[in-house]
């Protein structure tokens, strides 16, 4: 190899590199800022407060778990929903469907996937009302087309093989269904995290449906508030403590996501050995 050769490839490696880095590190630095932000003014006694079930800023009292509550109930509410409804709609996709309906399907899940979360949260609380149940709806309209999508590339990937070595065997539609089911449940794993990390980070949708209303006991009829949706209505008037709290509420939604982001990836790495 030459030496302008050489040199071209070195550059070349550099360039890709740096691109490469460019996203870990930004979101290394993004997480350092929120917790230096946060970290700036927490006390013992602050702290403490942080670990309490109240959440009223004008009176001092920064307690985030109604928050984590909220935010956890409202993303897990929504799995059985998406699991229930959400591998089906990919299995009728993937294995039953003609080319006609696999393309009017994919338009449609595309489109649902395309739609800004306020257009979702304007229409859900026009029909449904401002509630938990509503924010439940909300999550699973945001969050079912990655699900199904992310199932059917699963089945893309292993339903030909083994749907030929199936139907020599006699097996029929159901028994393929389970043979193929059992082969991806590694997958579909994972986009259940992945699903659950979306529901983590929605905020604009939920503001509209949730009824902002921290509460340690949700009810389905009754309001709720979130990490995300405390953020986005407080932080243009937040000064002094309650400005610094808000950045260790980005810093929980933050980590809530990455360690569901993780697992999926492990999940991934399990299903390719």
């Amino acid at each position: 190899m030459s030496l302008l050769a050489r040199r071209s490839e070195f550059f070349f490696w550099c360039f890709i590199t740096t691109i490469g880095g460019i996203i870990p590190i930004s979101v290394g630095g993004l997480i350092v800022y929120l917790f230096a932000e946060g970290s700036s003014i927490i006390t013992w006694d602050l702290f403490s407060r942080i670990l309490s079930n109240s959440w009223f800023p004008a009176d001092e009292e920064f307690g985030i778990l109604p928050l984590i509550v909220g935010t956890i109930t409202s993303a897990a509410a929504v799995l059985p929903l998406v699991v229930c409804l959400g591998i089906p709609s990919a299995l009728y996709f993937v294995l039953f469907a003609n080319e006609r309906a696999q393309t009017i399907f994919s338009m449609v899940v595309g489109t649902l996937s395309g739609l800004p979360s306020v257009v979702v949260g304007i229409f859900v609380m026009e029909v449904t009302g401002i509630n938990f149940t509503s924010a439940v709806i909300v999550l699973f309209l945001l969050v079912a087309p990655q699900f199904i999508l992310m199932v059917a590339t699963s089945l893309f990937q292993l339903h030909k093989g083994l749907l030929i070595s199936a139907k020599a065997l006699g097996l029929g539609d159901f028994g393929i269904t389970v043979l193929i089911l059992r082969q991806i449940s590694l997958p579909v794993f994972g986009a259940m995290l992945v699903s659950l990390g979306r529901g983590f980070g929605e905020a604009v949708a939920l503001t509209f449906v949730a009824g902002n209303v921290a509460t340690m006991m949700p009810d389905w009829s009754g309001p709720i508030r979130t990490l995300t949706t405390t953020i986005v209505l407080e932080l243009d008037f937040a000064t002094g403590a309650h400005y610094s709290i808000l950045h260790i509420v980005a810093l929980s939604v933050t980590l809530l996501i990455a360690v569901t982001v993780i697992l999926s990836g492990i999940f991934s790495r399990r299903n390719n050995q």
